[in-house]
């Protein structure tokens, strides 16, 4: 890069090629801490494909798309994600990630588990709004007469132990990420990845032996979309610990920056949390209303 030498004995860069050729990287560190990141087409296709996705669950509920079609879709924008996570991965390993651009990843993260929250407590609103003031097209009882309650110390006590267990077992993974230890974060994560997965077999169970299902009245439709939304996460949960059990074998993580594995394991806690509301007021309390 050219320089421009003054009497004074300072250095000075050429404004055009600074424009053409970008900063060093030795002058980038002296004025910003943060990582300027190459021109993605990612974020734009990521979008696109959201868009699309979502539109097509729309069209499939309403019987005008083919499951298949949704199927690829998902696909498509599960590979976009992938791609996306690894550049920003790779980003990491090239030493990238300063102290502030950790800050902003970590920050960002907690912004979208506040997105999320605000999806459930839509939904627990919506809850609340009906079990509280039974409207007469439901009998003014809740739930609504043909519709037993599911017993609360069945299979949901199971799942709840289940989860619980796991909140555990990742607490020990991430105190091991703070001491270094990866074997022992390595049993922290295969233990919760195997309550997950027990978790939503059980899940499965509950639902094949339910005798209503989501179109049996408003309280159908709402079991349903809490219970089912909460089993999506614990799916994208999963997802989330076993590529950071995979980035554990290829030795991605350092006891001072392991970030991958501290969001997926806040991901985890946010499942945990939302399961013991759900098992408190929809299965517990609600099976209080019915007696």
């Amino acid at each position: 890069m050219k320089l421009i030498y003054f009497d004074k004995g300072f250095l000075k860069l050429n404004k055009f090629q600074k424009t053409i050729s970008g900063l060093s990287a030795d002058y980038k560190k002296e004025e910003h801490p943060f990582h300027v990141v190459q021109p993605s087409y990612l974020p734009f296709f990521i979008a696109v494909f959201a868009f699309i996705l979502t539109f097509s669950i729309a069209l499939f509920f309403h019987e005008l798309l083919h499951f298949k079609a949704v199927t690829f879709f998902l696909y498509a924008f599960f590979l976009w994600i992938c791609e996306w996570a690894i550049t920003v991965s790779k980003e990491g390993l090239q030493g990238h990630h300063t102290k502030a651009v950790l800050k902003g990843l970590k920050l960002g993260f907690i912004l979208f588990i506040a997105s999320e929250v605000m999806f459930f407590f839509s939904f627990f609103w919506a809850y609340f709004h009906f079990a509280l003031s039974p409207s007469i097209w439901v009998s003014g009882v809740w739930p609504p007469p043909g519709i037993p309650y599911v017993d609360p110390f069945s299979i949901p006590f199971l799942n709840t132990v289940l989860l619980v267990s796991s909140g555990v077992t990742i607490t020990y993974a991430h105190r091991a990420a703070a001491l270094g230890s990866n074997k022992h974060i390595a049993r922290g994560l295969i233990s919760s990845i195997v309550y997950g997965l027990i978790f939503i077999f059980c899940q499965y169970y509950e639902y094949t032996h339910l005798t209503f299902n989501i179109s049996d009245s408003v309280y159908g439709s709402i079991f349903y979309m809490l219970t089912g939304f909460h089993g999506m996460h614990v799916i994208i949960g999963l997802i989330l610990l076993i590529a950071c059990l995979f980035r554990l074998y290829h030795f991605y993580f350092r006891k001072e920056n392991h970030l991958g594995l501290e969001v997926a394991i806040y991901y985890w806690h946010f499942v945990d949390v939302v399961w013991l509301f759900l098992y408190i007021f929809v299965y517990i309390w609600g099976a209080g209303i019915k007696s």
